[in-house]
Formats: C-alpha cells, structure tokens, sequence
C-alpha cells in the first residue's frame, strides 16, 4: 500500500518547480554540519505543525515513548536547554506514519490504539542505520 501525503496540509506547501509538491516546503529548515555534510533539521515546533499538533503535545508524546528522542540536539540560547531537530526524512516519515495509522487530523483516532509509536522507533532505528553506513 502506497501512501502519499494528502494535499490538503495544515501549511501552505509551496509547488515546486519540477510539478511535484514538497510536503515541507512551507516549513523553513535550518541547516547544520554533519560528518562534513549540510543536512536540514526542522525544530519540534515545525515537525509539530506537519503533524497537526502543537509543540507540548509532541513534548509529551516524546516522554511517553510514543515517538522516539531526537537524533539530533543543539545547544540553546538561553537557560531552557537544547532544541531537538528532526531530520527531512524522519519528519516526512513522521507524516506518512501518521497518515497510515490514521492520526494526522486529531481526534481522528486516539493514538495509543494504533502502532504509531512502534512504526516511529522502527523509522528512527532505520534511518539511524542508513546514516552509519552512509558515514
């Protein structure tokens, strides 16, 4: 089964030249070094909206264990801390699990009654497993 990200998102995706539609093109990514790369992150408030829900929520999900702790963190400004980042693929794979187990829209489905969590760690694991060897 084929699962595409619906065209109605809680953002507005900018189309692309190429005809195709980025699902994050509305989000703006900053980018870091990584093993001599510039990778893209997105803070938990962007990956927050590409869910659908706000920042505590996913704060909350992540102590629950229902989505993974970020691979990646950096240093904050203030006192408060790090910010975690996401990955491009580990948020649109976020939003493609969603899609699947039938969260993206709340209260479409109460999220503890699906495999979300588990689909979530094992995407994390895989493309921790794709960066290790890519490295």
């Amino acid at each position: 089964m084929t699962t595409t990200v619906p065209s109605s998102l809680p953002w507005k995706p900018t189309p692309r030249t190429d005809g195709g539609r980025d699902p994050l093109a509305g989000l703006k990514a900053r980018e870091y070094p990584v093993n001599g790369k510039r990778v893209q992150f997105f803070d938990i408030g962007q990956l927050a909206k590409a869910l659908n829900r706000e920042s505590v929520t996913l704060r909350k999900w992540e102590r629950e264990g229902i989505i993974p702790k970020p691979t990646f963190r950096k240093k904050g400004k203030d006192i408060r801390g790090s910010r975690r980042l996401y990955t491009r693929a580990q948020v649109i794979g976020l939003i493609k699990i969603a899609i699947e187990e039938g969260v993206f829209y709340p209260h479409q489905r109460p999220i503890r009654e699906t495999q979300f969590a588990a689909k979530a760690h094992k995407l994390f694991a895989d493309l921790r497993r794709e960066e290790a060897v890519a490295a």
